[in-house]
């Protein structure tokens, strides 16, 4: 009798912990993240099984044909509208290949090809109106300093009779006396 008291006690205090059972609290939070998870991963898993993309790659260079028999560059830089010519198709020299578009807006939507024209055409005549004003300016100092040379010219002629007139008088006056 005294093993049978003595297994149900164990029994007991095996069943109960000594700081009590451990109960996790289930959140809904944790519920709806999960379920976020898994909606955004089954989303990626069939955007990648049924949907495609296409691949866009700007390369800077030379078009080189496999063989490496030429090298085909353009003029200017743009955009291909047209192309002029089909895969395989025997090319001359000077035929047309693509027709490009070099159209560039600006910032504020206008034509920015057209805008660095007219900037450049307008710094032109600004040129050429200072070049104008710069040559006008030189015409007159020049004038301004032949008018002085002639002035000085006329200055020494006039010191030079007065040097004359005051060495007669010197002359004249030693003589006198």
């Amino acid at each position: 009798m005294s093993s049978s008291l003595f297994r149900t006690a164990v029994l007991k205090g095996h069943g109960s912990r000594r700081y009590g059972e451990i109960v996790l609290p289930h959140q809904v939070g944790h519920s709806l993240l999960v379920a976020l998870f898994v909606a955004i991963a089954c989303g990626l898993l069939l955007f990648f099984a049924t949907c495609g993309y296409q691949r866009k790659a700007q390369v800077a260079g030379v078009v080189v044909p496999a063989a490496g028999l030429i090298r085909v560059t353009p003029v200017q830089n743009g955009l291909v509208s047209r192309r002029m010519v089909e895969e395989g198709q025997a090319v001359r020299a000077g035929d047309i290949l693509f027709s490009l578009v070099s159209q560039r807006n600006s910032a504020t939507g206008d034509d920015a090809e057209k805008a660095i024209s007219t900037l450049i055409q307008s710094r032109r005549q600004s040129f050429a109106g200072e070049r104008e004003q710069l040559l006008e300016q030189s015409r007159q100092r020049i004038e301004t300093l032949e008018r002085r040379s002639d002035d000085l010219a006329g200055d020494v002629a006039r010191i030079n009779a007065q040097m004359t007139l005051q060495q007669r008088r010197v002359t004249t006056h030693s003589s006198a006396t």
